[in-house]
């Protein structure tokens, strides 16, 4: 009997004092699983602040996931207290079951936090801060601050700013660091705040690409405006003509994100080249003799350069034409070479007659009017050659006799001038 009492009397006191203690909150609470023995942050291995501290970088990095993703936890990251003040480090803390769970699979995450110290040197181009962790940007376009945007009837989602190096290993001038000034003189403030002083590759920043090619259009848009409100003729001139091949190298630009990068055609330069001078030709500012080699070195110090590749290829049975490529780098140089047999293989009568009609068209745009109606001096045959395009001249010389100097063939020069007198 004695040894009965002291039973009951032990169990009363250890259930009294359970009444007595006040309810715990577990901040990584998960419902279904096994929740196991609870710690309160006061009996926790350092300190509680520590501990929090650690709990918010993995927060922090689930946040990061894509909204699907079942590593995100949104439910358990948002259950977190942003600090411990005035808190009752015996009340809260979490279930061993729960923070397994909350710490688990950390290798699988995409987001991480990079530290840099202030003594770190091999971190370039990423800039040193006085503290001890990088704060990243979340993971919407700075611009929209969107995550997807329907474009062309496509899902278009965010990329991160790259960082690229030279041939000798040298890092080269970001482009993002044009947005800076650029948001500033544009007026958007918001954007101005965001990004003042920040290093967008190292904090992660991601925008859209449709974002951006919008944002470099206004501020095109913005320098012809201001230039025209100068009222400065010489400075309105170059204004205009820097947009127009502005407009163009964008439409390049677009042509190779849809078809070399996305579609994984393989075009040549030469076509590259075709549309950007006709994009000149629209705005006014026709230039037929823009060179494919000038287009090739503004897309190599490009950022886009680094998801493309160039390669000179010759058919071996076309003589002297060769082919400058341009492909995705995710695809082999063999296939595109491959593609190169192909292309010699195609019909070439329609790039050839493109070129030519420009020309001509140029030419005729040069070129004085005929007085109406024209006399027979007018339509001397002599006068017609120095009014022919020499390109045409040479071209129609080539296709008749195969010779390509004028001077060379007098019956064939007789022929082009009789064909450009009709």
């Amino acid at each position: 009997m004695p040894k009965s009492n002291k039973r009951k009397g032990d169990s009363g006191g250890g259930l009294e004092e359970m009444q007595k203690r006040p309810p715990v909150t577990c901040i990584l609470h998960v419902i279904g699983i096994q929740h196991g023995d609870f710690t309160p942050l006061s009996k926790v291995k350092g300190s509680a602040t520590d501990k929090l501290t650690h709990l918010h970088s993995i927060r922090d990095r689930r946040l990061l996931e894509p909204y699907d993703s079942p590593h995100r936890m949104e439910d358990v990251c948002i259950s977190i207290p942003e600090s411990l003040a005035g808190a009752d480090l015996e009340a809260i803390g979490y279930h061993r079951g729960c923070y397994q769970n909350f710490t688990k699979n950390l290798d699988r995450l995409k987001g991480r936090i990079e530290t840099i110290t202030e003594a770190s040197t091999s971190r370039s181009p990423r800039k040193p801060r006085s503290s001890s962790a990088i704060k990243l940007f979340p993971p919407e376009c700075i611009f929209c601050e969107k995550l997807e945007l329907k474009v062309s009837g496509k899902t278009e989602r965010c990329i991160k700013f790259p960082v690229f190096k030279s041939k000798d290993g040298a890092l080269k001038e970001p482009t993002w660091k044009q947005i800076e000034p650029y948001a500033l003189e544009l007026g958007n403030n918001r954007l101005y705040r965001m990004v003042q002083g920040e290093d967008l590759f190292a904090t992660e920043a991601q925008f859209h690409h449709s974002c951006r090619k919008l944002f470099n259009l206004k501020y095109a848009n913005h320098l012809r405006d201001t230039a025209k409100a100068a009222n400065h003729n010489l400075d309105t001139e170059q204004a205009r003509k820097a947009v127009a091949h502005q407009k163009a190298f964008t439409i390049v630009l677009d042509f190779i994100q849809d078809r070399v990068i996305r579609q994984k055609e393989v075009v040549q330069l030469a076509s590259l080249r075709l549309l950007y001078i006709q994009e000149l030709e629209r705005n006014e500012f026709p230039n037929p003799e823009y060179r494919s080699e000038k287009l090739k070195v503004r897309l190599e110090n490009h950022e886009i350069h680094e998801r493309i590749a160039f390669a000179k290829v010759d058919p071996g049975d076309q003589g002297c034409v060769t082919y400058n490529l341009v492909y995705s780098s995710s695809i082999s140089i063999r296939d595109a070479v491959a593609y190169a047999y192909k292309l010699g293989s195609q019909d070439k009568y329609v790039d050839v007659a493109l070129q030519l009609r420009s020309i001509i068209k140029q030419a005729f745009n040069d070129s004085k009017p005929l007085p109406w109606p024209p006399t027979a001096d007018d339509l001397e045959a002599n006068s017609s050659e120095k009014f022919l395009p020499p390109d045409l001249v040479k071209f129609l010389n080539f296709v008749i006799s195969g010779e390509v100097d004028v001077e060379k063939c007098e019956k064939t020069r007789r022929i082009v001038l009789s064909i450009g007198q009709v």
